[in-house]
């Protein structure tokens, strides 16, 4: 027996060693035979296309009907802990926390512990985060064959948390055929960022739905899903976009328009920056340097106009004068007696408005770089939204570490005596900027960052898992990943379908 080529795949001969006449046995197109194998009576097994057949002497082949038995007390649906943790976002009142378990999104009361399951289904949902006004949860689900952003609601618009929740709507917001995901609402709630076909970076207006292309295809060249990213400006005006500029191994930051327009760069390093983030009152844009001259390693801010990087320049006593003067020159709002927040009429005031990013001479930004901590390079850092001091965890002696430095006068300090017991992700500065919500070992905790005590969030519930539905949209993924993914968009050739 011996395998040969025909109809674009490796068919089965049969060739006889006296005379050397060969004989087709199979005519299978497109995949292969494998796996041969003959018993003593002549019978042939063989496998195509994950099928077993046999064939024996002078018929066709015939595809085995192959049948399991079921065990009758074999339970389909099983429960299971929720304690590995893969993604976390905190809610903007600070109350419950979003996060994905195994594929599931679930909503968690952060002083009870209350649980509740928004999805349930054996796709996989990831990449979550929070509308603006807490009352929204985005997110990307692969179903239909394809990436697509979801919003889950408070079917009850009286409840006021998903984690005490009765009823939950779940609806599209991007479903076009394409994979998209990694949706993130702008600050003032009106437009959507995300990611599209995984190297195009897309903002949707949330009311017209109108859609614009800020970052084409071409500049980045994504390998694994999330591994470049992109934050909104504080008056969600302006995004900061990681940029390979259609190199493999480029790190470079964009700032683009949420319109749309020219991409511009405002620290032109060779060696890249890192973790880009809008700092300052959106006045700067913080980053960790990867090496070199301007673009060296540390936390660094360059501002985008002289005012705050003049002011940010000042030293610590200066900087209390000048902080005095503004305080003082500073007329009260109000009628007397009113309380504070309380607009001149005396309705509670409502959000506060958020100033637009000034820009002085963009081509001079990089004579405007500070340095606001040089010494080795944090695994994740966290600026105060008036950036007079930065968190930052480091790996220790004893595991990783939490610190701060107060950015004027450069001095660090660790949080807590130890190490925070664990590593941390999905790390997030409260709205309040004394705590720290991060997922430790895949467990959500609360780091206090006075004490540096860690406080474990409790989770009352447990996952019900379908394990079966999990293998079979497992192997859907894979196909997909493989479609999407692969060098050569033929597949060699290959009917993939």
């Amino acid at each position: 027996m011996k395998l040969n080529k025909a109809n674009n795949a490796l068919n089965l001969f049969k060739q006889d060693l006296a005379s050397g006449t060969k004989t087709q046995l199979t005519d299978f197109k497109d995949f292969p035979v494998r796996e041969i194998s003959i018993a003593k009576n002549g019978t042939i097994s063989f496998v195509w296309k994950g099928d077993i057949y046999t064939i024996k002497d002078g018929q066709k082949a015939k595809k085995l009907n192959i049948y399991v038995s079921d065990n009758a007390g074999y339970q389909k649906i099983k429960n299971i802990d929720i304690r590995n943790a893969t993604e976390m976002s905190v809610s903007p009142s600070g109350k419950e926390i979003a996060l994905i378990n195994r594929g599931e999104l679930f909503v968690v009361g952060v002083n009870d512990g209350r649980t509740k399951r928004i999805t349930n289904t054996p796709y996989q949902e990831r990449m979550i985060t929070w509308d603006p006004d807490g009352k929204a949860i985005y997110y990307s689900a692969e179903v239909d064959g394809n990436w697509n952003i979801m919003k889950a609601t408070l079917k009850d618009t009286t409840e006021k948390y998903f984690y005490a929740s009765t009823l939950i709507n779940i609806d599209k917001v991007v479903a076009d055929g394409k994979d998209n995901f990694m949706p993130d609402v702008s600050p003032d709630g009106k437009k959507l960022a995300y990611i599209s076909e995984r190297n195009t970076l897309k903002v949707m207006d949330l009311k017209s739905k109108k859609t614009v292309t800020v970052l084409p295809k071409g500049h980045n060249h994504s390998y694994r899903d999330g591994d470049w990213g992109f934050e909104w400006s504080p008056d969600s005006k302006w995004l900061l976009v990681d940029d390979q500029k259609n190199m493999m191994r480029g790190g470079a930051t964009a700032l683009i328009s949420a319109d749309g327009g020219e991409i511009r760069y405002p620290v032109n390093s060779a060696y890249g920056e890192r973790m880009a983030k809008f700092g300052f009152g959106g006045q700067a844009m913080t980053y960790i340097g990867s090496g070199g001259n301007r673009g060296g390693g540390g936390v660094k801010a360059a501002f985008f106009d002289k005012e705050s990087y003049d002011k940010f320049m000042l030293s610590k006593d200066d900087f209390e004068l000048l902080e005095e003067k503004e305080k003082a020159g500073k007329k009260p709002e109000g009628k007397p007696g009113d309380k504070p927040g309380d607009k001149k009429d005396g309705k509670p005031d409502a959000k506060k408005e958020v100033k637009p990013i000034v820009f002085d001479d963009f081509d001079l930004i990089e004579t405007r770089i500070a340095d606001i901590r040089t010494e080795g390079t944090p695994m994740a850092y966290f600026l105060t939204k008036d950036g007079k001091k930065m968190y930052y965890a480091k790996n220790g002696e004893k595991g990783m570490e939490l610190w701060s430095t107060d950015t004027r006068s450069r001095e660090s300090k660790k949080v807590g005596q130890g190490s925070v017991g664990g590593m941390l992700s999905a790390a997030e500065l409260s709205a309040d900027e004394k705590s720290l919500f991060a997922l430790r070992n895949g467990s959500p905790v609360k780091i206090d960052l006075m004490s540096g005590m860690a406080k474990p969030i409790m989770i009352a519930g447990k996952m019900e898992l379908d394990a079966a539905g999990e293998r079979a949209y497992m192997f859907d993924h894979m196909w997909l990943q493989v479609t999407k993914k692969f060098y050569d968009p033929t597949i060699h050739g290959i009917n993939w379908k």
